[in-house]
């Protein structure tokens, strides 16, 4: 009488692995794309929050804050924007920059920016959005800049 040995064999061990691999890179794939996503929208709420102080600044002063470096917030804005978002990072990574009167970067006018986006995340975050192209539209590109004019309320 023949004894069976209990275990895997190697093709079963091997084709295990295979298949956790493929499942692992699947679900690594997912979570970098959610993450991009996540970032981006964050990244977009930051624009407008930081958007409505300045406006509400506008309506109270009817002058707009002074120019800022980027990584800093105007101090008359500190009452507007609690926890100084301008001083962070921004989700998408580089600096926010407020160019305000006074400031040399005005192609577009008075404007919030991130500053150091690559090309391509600045194309992929103007395609979610807005209209897709990097001259037209609420966001667009100046050099390294994602740029959004900012109006009067």
């Amino acid at each position: 009488m023949r004894r069976w040995k209990s275990g895997f064999t190697l093709i079963e061990v091997i084709i295990v692995v295979v298949i956790t691999s493929i499942l692992s890179a699947l679900a690594i794939s997912s979570f970098t794309s959610m993450a991009k996503r996540s970032a981006m929208i964050s990244t977009h709420a930051q624009f407008r929050q930081i958007e409505k102080a300045l406006q509400l600044y506008y309506a109270d002063n009817g002058e707009w804050p002074p120019n800022s470096t980027s990584g800093q917030q105007p101090a008359v804005l500190n009452s507007y924007l609690h926890g100084s978002p301008m001083k962070r990072v921004s989700a998408l990574g580089g600096l926010w920059d407020w160019n305000g009167p006074g400031s040399s970067v005005l192609t577009y006018g008075i404007n919030i920016s991130v500053r150091n986006m690559s090309t391509s995340l600045r194309a992929e975050f103007d395609a979610m959005f807005d209209d897709g192209s990097p001259t037209t539209g609420q966001f667009r590109n100046d050099g390294s800049y994602l740029v959004m004019p900012v109006s009067p309320p």
